[in-house]
């Protein structure tokens, strides 16, 4: 499961709020987890803790303490007695079959939250998981399944990227901005077959095309679900609920060729790049690097490291 020094620290923050200024989900308890998967040592774990803490504070948690704390309390509180009901497991099951409509919830955080907390081992951080996730639940409806692929569905709404007009946000209410534009009127938007591994590929080279900021939950997203795998009724339906949720996320954002001054050194192998990561002060390059590491022990896939040659050596403060 996790170190001893790991499950101190998501003792230590266990109330903590799940989100932080606008609504941006704390990504400290699921950090904790990858560096400790990652064998960083007990002093990188706390230096994290240490400087990511200070988000978490009263004075930058206003909207939750003014619009969330209550509901969220009473969310716990449910997930809680559910466990002491019919245990952790079948908890896990029924929440998570109940929920896939809204995988993409919180811009993927929800879902990603739930399996680290599933990685974890800890009950408080699962609680804590699945009351995030009942708070920001928001039902995407499937479109009907078209004789595409995913790459040719990807490749005919990528012109909209510069075309829909959308209001100011983060990304959720982006991807609830389009959602509401019914675009399955119009375009065929489900796949005709759908796998993990297709799903994966294809959000990896979503992320090789854009180093996007937003897509980069996609890959750790997919990682997410997979990981989550052993308790899906039906897991296309559950990929299918995923790939919706993809769709309106990779139209978030403006077409963005990758950044070419963005350096590369194929010599750099895992050891090499879990070392540089251990130390990093970004939460999404740990969490990204943690994923490709795991999806590239999964699927045996170089591209996964070669995207991760990339990531673990960029300025994430200006690239990203």
């Amino acid at each position: 499961m996790i170190s001893n020094i790991c499950k101190k620290l998501l003792e230590e923050i266990k109330d903590f709020p799940p989100i932080y200024n606008d609504r941006l989900a704390s990504h400290l308890s699921m950090v904790l987890v990858a560096l400790d998967k990652l064998k960083a040592d007990e002093s990188s774990l706390n230096n994290f803790y240490n400087i990511y803490s200070k988000k978490l504070k009263p004075e930058n948690c206003k909207f939750f303490y003014k619009e969330y704390e209550k509901s969220y309390i009473s969310a716990k509180k449910y997930f809680k007695n559910e466990i002491q009901t019919i245990g952790i497991e079948k908890t896990i099951k029924n929440a998570i079959n109940k929920y896939q409509n809204s995988l993409g919830a919180s811009a993927f955080h929800c879902l990603i939250r739930l399996s680290y907390a599933v990685e974890s081992g800890l009950e408080s951080e699962i609680i804590n998981a699945l009351a995030f996730w009942k708070q920001e639940y928001h039902a995407f409806k499937l479109p009907p399944s078209s004789r595409l692929s995913i790459n040719e569905i990807l490749e005919q709404i990528k012109p909209l990227k510069d075309e829909l007009v959308l209001d100011n946000g983060i990304i959720i209410d982006k991807m609830l901005q389009i959602y509401n534009m019914d675009l399955a009127k119009n375009y065929s938007l489900q796949p005709k077959d759908i796998s993990f591994e297709i799903l994966a590929s294809a959000s990896l080279e979503l992320f090789k095309q854009t180093n996007g900021f937003t897509i980069l939950h996609c890959i750790t997203g997919c990682h997410a679900l997979r990981n989550l795998r052993k308790y899906l009724d039906n897991e296309e339906l559950a990929l299918r609920h995923l790939f919706n949720a993809i769709i309106y996320a990779f139209l978030t954002r403006k077409h963005q060729a990758p950044d070419k001054s963005l350096k590369t050194n194929e010599n750099v192998g895992w050891p090499e790049i879990i070392n540089l990561v251990k130390n990093s002060k970004n939460d999404h390059q740990i969490k990204l690097v943690y994923s490709l590491y795991q999806e590239f022990n999964y699927y045996n896939n170089s591209e996964y490291l070669k995207v991760a040659q990339l990531v673990s050596l960029a300025d994430w403060n200006s690239s990203f």
